[in-house]
């Protein structure tokens, strides 16, 4: 059974307008338009389900009304009409986003099987929504759940940690199992699938070692515990945005450069994120030379999920103990990321074919996405991808990155806090959620040295940080004057005032405080406040 949606037909001829409406009206919810720019301003008010389109119109053609659907509201689905199979232009709709398209005449039998697929398409993008708030709620309750036994000391309550680390490990399972469902709808939604199958697997492996840790020994070691949830959040992070590309879920364009990255930051990043794909990652040795290299222009997300991929191809290339090389230097004005292997190498033929989506030569266990998504990455960073190898040779990838202005040395991040806390552990965890919910963090627990960093940035002619959050009883300044004395200092940036004892302070009166709020608190909730606090109405 069809479910009812909003459709809304747009075409300049009445015969073609109508003849849908007939079709669809009777179980669907069905506007019509004309012409571009009216359809433009009805899916602004408010967006339907599905657009069928006519490509060839007076005025504004199809494929560019398209093209602004796709920018509007990106989750909304389009079938394209046309009387002309197979033209250029419907295949250039395809490109741009199109699901799908008919031919005129149409049937009433084509029509409702667009329709059919289109609202399947629909449920699975809020599937992929639900699926993304979980997964970030999943993380953010491991973190929760950890807090106590990380600021406790060098092990943790065994009790406690054991809880979470299982309950995060089902729930993380079933995510994975629900990701798996995304390869049958489309290229895009299976290379996001591909994705978040390396991000899901790592988070298994590090709560898999997490667990291991605990029931060989009895208790976790805090080093173990940070380095496990660094990992953890991390790939949630990227995950989140990998999700982005097919949910449309804040209308951004996920993996554009639009930050300043340290290319050997993120290399560095990505060979344990590629372990937790990779049985036995420990017979092969990787091999460090990073030369000094500038920031450049991109997307540590994107670029992150390039060189996992990479290096997780060369851990599958070596069949035995091997090595894996990466480096990076720079070259003719670009920043040079290579990675090579030992392992088995490739022919010419299939050196050939890489950037074919779902070419693979991994058999069952390859999808043959990961080097495709590659592709469009570096070409979203205006880079260049060169693969050299031969059979028995091994196999080395060369990433070429335009070296961009290098970036100001004021320049502070739009999304950045500052949080004093005299509690290490509470700083840590803290640190990390806002960080898993995408913040620039820099911590201190002193108020003095909090105070001295503002002061710098000040001085050197950049903005304070965008929100501060203090705790009010520390050994050496109380979070209140702290508080007074950066709003000197940096009037625009939020104080967040975190304390057991608000009743003694009287925040809501105090001018230099924006929120106080009340110990114990929920650290997720804390995100969401520091969010609004940045940019109102988020």
């Amino acid at each position: 059974m069809i479910l009812p949606a909003n459709i809304l037909v747009v075409d300049d001829e009445s015969g073609p307008r109508e003849s849908l409406r007939m079709i669809l009206k009777d179980r669907h919810n069905v506007r019509l338009a004309e012409n571009g720019p009216e359809a433009l301003r009805m899916i602004r008010e408010e967006a339907p389900d599905l657009v069928f389109l006519d490509i060839r119109m007076p005025g504004m053609e199809g494929t560019e009304v398209l093209r602004q659907i796709k920018q509007i509201a990106p989750g909304v689905e389009v079938a394209m009409i046309t009387a002309y199979a197979g033209v250029p232009s419907a295949q250039r709709a395809m490109r741009l986003g199109a699901m799908d398209y008919l031919t005129k005449p149409f049937g009433v039998a084509e029509v409702e099987a667009v329709v059919e697929r289109a609202i399947a398409k629909r449920h699975e993008q809020k599937d992929e929504q639900l699926l993304l708030r979980q997964f970030s709620e999943t993380i953010a309750q491991l973190s929760q759940e950890l807090a106590h036994a990380r600021a406790g000391g060098s092990t943790a309550d065994d009790g406690a940690v054991l809880r979470g680390l299982t309950s995060a490990h089902s729930s993380i399972e079933n995510h994975l199992n629900e990701v798996l469902r995304l390869s049958s709808i489309g290229e895009v939604a299976a290379e996001v699938a591909h994705d978040m199958n390396n991000f899901l697997s790592t988070i298994l492996f590090r709560i898999e070692l997490m667990l291991l840790n605990l029931n060989q020994s009895g208790h976790v070691e805090l080093s173990t515990l940070e380095s496990g949830l660094q990992q953890i959040a991390m790939a949630a992070r990227d995950g989140g945005e990998a999700l982005k590309r097919i949910s449309g879920l804040d209308g951004s364009r996920p993996y554009q450069p639009d930050e300043w990255v340290n290319v050997n930051e993120v290399l560095r990043e990505s060979g344990p994120l590629s372990e937790g794909r990779v049985t036995d990652p420990e017979r092969h040795r990787i091999v460090w030379e990073l030369a000094e290299v500038p920031d450049i222009q991109g997307s540590a997300a994107g670029l992150r999920t390039v060189f996992t991929n990479l290096i997780i191809n060369s851990h599958h290339a070596i069949p035995g103990e091997g090595e894996i090389r990466v480096r990076s230097f720079v070259e003719d004005g670009q920043v040079v990321a290579q990675i090579s292997d030992n392992g088995v190498g490739m022919s010419e033929e299939t050196l050939a074919r890489l950037a074919e989506p779902f070419f693979t030569t991994k058999g069952e266990q390859g999808t043959g996405l990961g080097l495709t998504v590659a592709h469009k990455v570096v070409a979203q960073h205006q880079g260049e991808i060169s693969f050299q190898s031969a059979p028995g040779k091994g196999t080395t990838v060369t990433i070429r990155l335009p070296i961009t202005q290098s970036p100001p040395a004021t320049e502070a991040p739009r999304r950045s806090v500052l949080v004093v806390d005299d509690q290490e552990g509470m700083i840590k965890i803290t640190t990390e959620v806002l960080q898993l919910h995408g913040f620039e963090v820099v911590s201190s627990a002193s108020p003095h040295e909090a105070l001295e960093k503002v002061r710098e940035a000040v001085a050197a002619g950049a903005p304070g940080p965008a929100v501060v959050i203090t705790d009010l009883r520390m050994p050496d300044m109380v979070g209140t004057d702290l508080a007074a004395r950066i709003k000197q200092l940096s009037p625009q940036t939020r104080i967040v005032l975190l304390s057991a004892y608000l009743e003694e302070t009287h925040a809501a009166d105090n001018p230099s405080i924006d929120v106080a709020i009340s110990k114990p608190f929920d650290l997720v909730e804390l995100a969401q406040l520091v969010d609004e606090l940045i940019e109102p109405g988020s």
